[in-house]
């Protein structure tokens, strides 16, 4: 008992600040049976210790039991209580700079299969979102990855049995990243004026002030006239400018 009471006995003004956040969220979860709460007292966090009692016998780093988990004072725990007075599922976290870092997670062992360890993940990433997080960091073991993975965790690589979620940002987020758009145009770097006039590309002068003359231009023009030549030729040597010229017959318009 003594134990329980030195842990919660000195909380930062971080703390209740993301407590004050944990709870207003809480208050906008609505379900006829099912109701998360903070665990704010001692007796709360009792009742979760009872549901994480069995997850004692797992290889914590550093030898570190649940009740130290749940009584440090930079941890936060939430109870899931089905219908009255009937404590289903638990979970206890803390908070670094940028992630959410999910400590203990536990069901009991005759509400499993339910979805209430899934509707305490989905709150703690809501949790999350709000308070600006990128990622919840698990640490769980491996008969528990199937479950986390269903919620899209995947294993970091870095520690062993160590999974993260990113979190998405909220959409009030996403528009103060943005920048400054005070002084921009819409088309100022896409697009240019519709009045605004095309240029023309000049040919380049001769040193002695006339245009010079494209040479391809030139022989294209040499070709045509070369082709209407023989034409003409063909026609009058077939007796006359609408006669029937060489070729079988071909009439020349």
């Amino acid at each position: 008992e003594s134990s329980l009471k030195l842990g919660s006995s000195a909380r930062s003004a971080g703390w209740h600040a993301v407590t004050a956040v944990a709870t207003e969220l809480v208050s906008t979860m609505s379900h006829p049976h099912v109701r998360l709460s903070v665990a704010y007292t001692d007796e709360a966090r009792g009742e979760a210790l009872k549901l994480f009692r069995d997850l004692n016998h797992l290889s914590l780093r550093g030898g570190i039991s649940c009740e130290r988990v749940v009584m440090n004072a930079s941890s936060h725990t939430v109870l899931l209580q089905f219908k009255e007075n009937l404590f289903a599922c638990a979970a206890t976290f803390d908070m670094s700079e940028h992630c959410l870092m999910l400590r203990l997670l536990a069901t009991h062992p005759r509400m499993t299969r339910h979805g209430f360890a899934r509707v305490v993940i989905h709150f703690l990433k809501e949790l999350g979102r709000v308070l600006g997080k990128v990622a919840i960091v698990a640490y769980t073991y491996p008969n528990a990855q199937p479950f986390y993975e269903a919620l899209d965790f995947r294993l970091t690589g870095q520690l062993e049995n160590e999974m993260v979620f990113n979190i998405q940002r909220t959409l009030d987020a996403v528009l103060a990243s943005m920048r400054d758009l005070t002084e921009s145009h819409p088309y100022a770097c896409t697009r240019r004026s519709r009045h605004e006039p095309g240029t023309i590309p000049l040919l380049p002068r001769c040193p002695d002030g006339t245009m010079a003359v494209d040479a391809s231009a030139a022989k294209r023009d040499e070709n045509v006239i070369r082709i209407w030549d023989k034409r003409s030729k063909a026609v009058e040597g077939g007796g006359g400018g609408g006669g029937a010229g060489r070729g079988g017959g071909r009439k020349w318009a």
